[in-house]
């Protein structure tokens, strides 16, 4: 049975660049399909250093992310829609 992962590509230290090392790796130990999220340029840019297309890993679009330095709350609430 394979699992199915989604990857936050730009949270942790030395995102994009590591976290994208590591779901390479994994995918070439198998049974696991892997979905590296966050903006698509600079994932497909990382992914590219590697012989990763016929491994299960795909992109998925989010152009917007909480930077270090900021309060998460405060950055979803700035993107929120008044109702």
């Amino acid at each position: 049975m394979k699992i199915r992962v989604a990857v936050d590509t730009m949270g942790g230290d030395y995102a994009p660049a590591e976290i994208v090392k590591g779901a390479v790796l994994a995918a070439e130990k198998g049974d696991i399909d892997i979905a590296l999220v966050g903006p698509t340029d600079i994932v497909e840019a990382e992914l590219a250093k590697y012989d990763a297309s016929r491994l299960p890993i795909r992109c998925g679009r989010a152009d917007e992310f909480i930077k270090e330095a900021e309060n998460p709350a405060l950055a979803v609430a700035a993107n929120l829609m008044p109702l």
